[in-house]
């Protein structure tokens, strides 16, 4: 097969490219980034389906390859990941041609694609995904990719509630911990379990990573005074981590040692439905047919770190520990502390923390409980110090949106939106700003539902 000829190489070509971006504005970088970011998003489309036009046609034998995949690694060199990510979506977007329209009007990104593909392509439930598709490419424009990501594998685990099952079991079966000493040091592995017990032991160890911080920032204090920038800390995270989980185990096998961390908290956040679905399934409660199903986005069953669990979980979590609302508290205390109080403290602070699992700033992925809550509206324009006004922000995010006079506002959908002080949105690309209407004053329960439940699973 003749082959096109290679276009000329201009050496002086990406110099001039980049001559020309030094005399951009950093408005029009960030416009072109966008701009280029929608090119790659229409080229994906076209890309994935010529790839899967060569598969079905079996083109990919004029050169000699044995399937489609060494025809791409030939074409592209890419890696074996790729070839699969390129497939999925080219099946994808022959199933369901709506798909690629998204993805080639730049509606949606190419890992929220990716992902969509890589559920559709699962044989246990991928034929159900027509049902919902509507649906999660609305939640693949609007929410953040984690956030997306975290949906779909909701939905897949519902949309497969024996295979779930099967996969945590095999999980428990299989789980492992071994450790193996040697002149670099340790090498520790740990698979299996349920997501509980993973995050049970995700919160352990970070009480014992947050006393070390709190170690080093008081020998940082010591050392250059108390302006001095947790960046100067004499550890990485990385560092404090390991030096936690080395300490995790002093404790244990001395359980009276002093300095040990209060007793770790799991948060377990379930919407109402699943709740009682799961309670009627063990024969514990009725039906709840006075319950609307609600969107899979909208339907958590998590932890407040994000960790996504079965309903089984939040059960025997609820049976085996302590249960309050979410809103008002088991104890009757009002979080709700109005103007009198500038800052959120106890309930009002564990409250509105449960309203993310990070930095509410678009392309943070600082977690919540390394970030700081922030008023909506400013205390000092008289916001109130309560869940409705709350936000997470991490220490960068909150200051440089105080510095720079941004907006902070809660749409319609309970999620964050940043207006410049220009009056223009901070969005990703293909998303569009929000309109007055989603704008419109919501109610908490819009964003954490008043229905919800959340358990206080306190770590064995």
């Amino acid at each position: 097969m003749e082959t096109a000829p290679s276009p000329p190489r201009d050496t002086a070509t990406f110099a001039g490219v980049a001559a020309g971006l030094d005399a951009m504005t950093n408005t029009d970088l960030t416009e072109r980034f966008r701009g280029l970011e929608l090119q790659r998003r229409a080229a994906e489309a076209e890309m994935a389906s010529i790839v899967d036009h060569i598969d079905r046609r079996g083109a990919y034998r004029d050169d000699g390859h044995r399937s489609v995949a060494g025809w791409v690694r030939a074409h592209v060199n890419c890696s074996g990941g790729r070839v699969t990510q390129l497939r999925r979506i080219g099946r994808l977007i022959r199933t369901e041609p709506v798909v690629g329209e998204q993805l080639a009007a730049g509606r949606i990104g190419v890992d929220q694609a990716a992902e969509l593909a890589r559920v559709r392509a699962n044989p246990r439930c991928g034929n159900k995904l027509s049902e919902s598709l509507e649906l999660l490419l609305g939640h693949a424009n609007r929410l953040k990719y984690d956030e997306f990501r975290q949906v779909v594998k909701r939905w897949e685990m519902f949309a497969d509630i024996d295979g779930a099952h099967h996969d945590r079991g095999t999980a428990v079966d299989s789980r492992k911990a071994l450790i193996n000493a040697g002149t670099d040091g340790v090498d520790l592995i740990a698979t299996g379990g349920t997501a509980l017990q993973a995050a049970e032991m995700q919160a352990i160890l970070e009480q014992f990573a947050d006393a070390e911080f709190e170690a080093d920032r008081a020998e940082l204090r010591d050392r250059l005074g108390p302006d001095a920038a947790s960046s100067e800390t004499a550890r990485t995270a990385a560092q404090r981590s390991f030096d936690a989980l080395l300490k995790l185990f002093h404790t244990a096998n001395n359980s009276t040692a002093n300095g040990t961390p209060a007793a770790a908290t799991v948060n377990i956040i379930i919407d109402q439905y699943s709740f009682e679905r799961q309670l009627a399934a063990h024969h514990l409660a009725d039906q709840p047919v006075d319950l609307p199903q609600p969107d899979p986005a909208e339907e958590p069953c998590h932890t407040s770190r994000g960790v996504p669990l079965l309903p089984d979980d939040a059960v025997l979590a609820a049976l085996g520990g302590w249960i309050r609302r979410t809103v008002i508290g088991a104890d009757g205390v009002n979080i709700d502390l109005g103007h009198r109080s500038r800052c959120f403290t106890g309930t009002a602070a564990e409250a509105a923390r449960l309203l993310a699992t990070m930095c509410d700033l678009p392309g943070c992925t600082i977690p919540e409980h390394w970030s700081q809550i922030d008023h909506l509206t400013e205390w000092e324009d008289h916001g109130p110090t309560n869940q409705n006004n709350a936000a997470i922000a991490c220490g960068h995010g909150n200051r440089h949106k105080h510095r720079q006079k941004q907006r902070t506002v809660r749409d319609k959908h309970g999620r964050i939106q940043i207006q410049r002080p220009d009056g223009t949105w901070i969005t990703p690309v293909g998303v569009d700003p929000p309109t007055n209407t989603e704008l419109a004053t919501v109610e908490l329960h819009q964003r954490l539902r008043h229905d919800g439940w959340t358990l206080w699973h306190k770590a064995a």
